[in-house]
């Protein structure tokens, strides 16, 4: 029974205390020029800690060692963010880890020993898990500009087969956002 108490008071505190937290909502537009949009929803705990999500899309036609080759997937990643001495709250430079699933499809077209041209289609999920490190700055409208990169490793069925994804992931991120609930700035 008193465990009971205890977590049910956990988790009234974790609901009031997340009534006055921030929220910020972002959108990576140079990934639209890459064939690879995301948006993301960061919640920042508290001055120093912030975790954020991101849904992004990867699609469009590449060239590796067929002649025609297309891709379409999904992709989410969660992001676990510490900031050094924010001016803020949540921003300035940061340090943290990233990880999650890609789902893709690819269609590419390849020759056989004949000389016919054959189209085959590979479906997977590829794992990637890294470090990153970035930089945010906040406006005073509640307007940020976030600038991070990172680097880890793939893991799962397509990370070392036909689309050649290879064993290492690097991830970049240039985002524009927005800051909910400003007034509890401190």
């Amino acid at each position: 029974m008193k465990f009971l108490k205890f977590v049910l008071s956990i988790i009234v505190m974790t609901i009031t205390y997340g009534a006055h937290a921030q929220f910020e909502l972002k959108a990576g537009p140079i990934g639209l020029l890459f064939d690879s949009p995301d948006i993301s929803g960061e919640y920042l705990i508290n001055q120093d800690i912030g975790i954020q999500a991101t849904l992004g899309l990867d699609y469009g036609d590449f060239n590796l060692n067929y002649d025609q080759s297309s891709k379409v997937g999904v992709a989410a990643r969660l992001q676990a963010k510490f900031y050094f001495k924010p001016k803020i709250k949540a921003d300035g430079f940061y340090a943290g880890l990233y990880a999650g699933p890609e789902f893709l499809s690819v269609e590419y077209t390849d020759w056989d020993v004949l000389g016919n041209n054959q189209v085959n289609e590979e479906k997977g999920t590829i794992f990637s898990a890294g470090m990153l490190i970035g930089y945010k700055w906040l406006g005073k409208r509640n307007i940020l500009f976030e600038m991070a990169g990172g680097a880890g490793r793939n893991y799962g069925e397509l990370a070392n087969d036909v689309i050649n994804t290879g064993q290492y992931d690097f991830m970049w991120l240039i985002a524009i956002g927005y800051r909910f609930n400003k007034k509890n700035n401190e």
